[in-house]
């Protein structure tokens, strides 16, 4: 019973993230944004692994996770303000909604 709840709300999540235009785009930004959340504890490991010769869960326990946790956001905000910053759509364009034509849908577009 819990997996056929389980799998009922992935699959309507999935739904909901998946653009029947742009298909995945959605999905794919916030993959790359938890990528680069965890970036910081990716390294965090690979550093225990090397010097420490162990990530034991014992190594993990004593893991700065407050500022691993920052510096992730950090990661991710620097990110999105330069996504923002360096987008070269034109400010002073019109958006056009999609519409149907010649019987396709044609997406939404800045003119």
């Amino acid at each position: 019973m819990r997996a056929d709840i389980l799998w009922g709300v992935t699959a309507g999540i999935l739904r909901c993230l998946y653009d029947t235009v742009y298909g995945w785009t959605m999905l794919r930004i916030i993959v790359v944004h938890l990528l680069l959340f965890l970036l910081p504890f990716i390294g965090y490991g690979m550093w225990l692994m090397i010097v420490r010769r162990s990530a034991s869960a014992e190594n993990w326990r004593d893991a700065p996770t407050l500022w691993l946790s920052l510096v992730g956001g950090v990661i991710v905000i620097v990110n999105l303000i330069t996504l923002a910053s360096f987008e070269n759509e034109n400010a002073d364009a019109t958006y056009t909604s999609m519409e149907y034509k010649d019987g396709e849908l044609v997406p939404g577009r800045l003119e």
